[in-house]
């Protein structure tokens, strides 16, 4: 079958006559209905980061999945929400709380809505802009689309994307004429800190 009836993300679709079809996985290697092993280099979008087949993932997901498959957390909560949760404060400084999202564009609206109500909270309306640093992919949706703004991705966008503030990352391979690296370092600082 050539046509796909699948819309693959960041896919020309028009340049393939066939996509590569995977039938399973074991470790950091998928494996195609050709035969051929390929190197799951991206961990499947960061979404598999364990490594496929793991018997241990397998059985823990599957005396879950017994249990409960899932429950929403409004005004509920669960028993692995909660154990998770208190093992990540454990292992990271100065966190007290933990939200859950499905992924990690969803994840960063989320944080700036954090952020933007925090301010409101605490009554001080001037803080409404966001600052980020250049060339940081943080996803697909139009807010991690705006913070994390590549032109070679997002151009096409810029006009729906809301205005950040946004700061140059020293880059080795991408020096300014005239600059060491550490030039560039220091102007870089020196353009975050004039900003506060």
């Amino acid at each position: 079958m050539n046509e796909s009836f699948v819309w693959h993300p960041n896919t020309q679709m028009s340049e393939w006559q066939r996509f590569g079809k995977i039938v399973s996985g074991k470790g950091m290697w998928l494996y195609d209905s050709d035969g051929n092993k390929l190197l799951d280099g991206v961990a499947s979008m960061w979404c598999n980061v364990w490594g496929h087949s793991k018997r241990e993932l397998i059985d823990a997901i599957t005396r879950q999945a017994k249990k409960l498959q899932h429950s929403s957390m409004f005004n509920l909560t669960n028993e692995p929400a909660e154990v998770l949760a208190e093992k990540l404060i454990k292992i990271a400084p100065k966190m007290y709380r933990v939200f859950y999202s499905d992924n990690g564009s969803t994840g960063m609206e989320i944080a700036f809505k954090i952020a933007l109500q925090y301010w409101q909270n605490k009554g001080i309306k001037k803080k409404t802009k966001l600052v980020t640093l250049e060339n940081g992919y943080h996803g697909d949706t139009f807010g991690s689309m705006s913070v994390g703004y590549v032109p070679e991705f997002f151009s096409k966008f810029s006009k729906q994307l809301f205005s950040c503030v946004r700061f140059p990352v020293p880059n080795k391979y991408r020096l300014p004429n005239g600059y060491t690296y550490k030039d560039f370092q220091n102007l870089c600082l020196e353009k975050i800190e004039d900003f506060f």
